[in-house]
């Protein structure tokens, strides 16, 4: 399993076993792992979805509100096209 490398895939590895044995990979990752940022916390995401409920939806000048008629399944072509005007493009 995965005893087939290619070209660059063995570069790699033989640079890896390197630092292994010169014990050279812990810095190489702490210098690496540098330039990234934290991701964002579950407290942020759930403070922003709040915050966005809150905001009420607006109808915008220009749009007209409508519904088509539709005397068949949903499943049809009309009734696919009636749904799709009915829900709001963001949800």
């Amino acid at each position: 399993q995965g005893r087939h490398w290619s070209r660059t895939g063995g570069t790699a590895m033989v640079k890896v076993i390197t630092a292994i044995r010169n014990k050279e990979l812990d810095q190489a990752f702490a210098d690496w792992t540098k330039g990234f940022t934290a991701p964002v916390s579950r407290t942020f995401r759930g403070t922003m979805r709040r915050v966005m409920r809150k905001i009420p939806f607006q109808t915008h000048v220009g749009i007209h509100h409508g519904r088509i008629c539709n005397n068949g399944p949903s499943s049809s072509a009309i009734g696919k096209l009636a749904n799709s005007f009915s829900t709001p493009a963001f949800l």
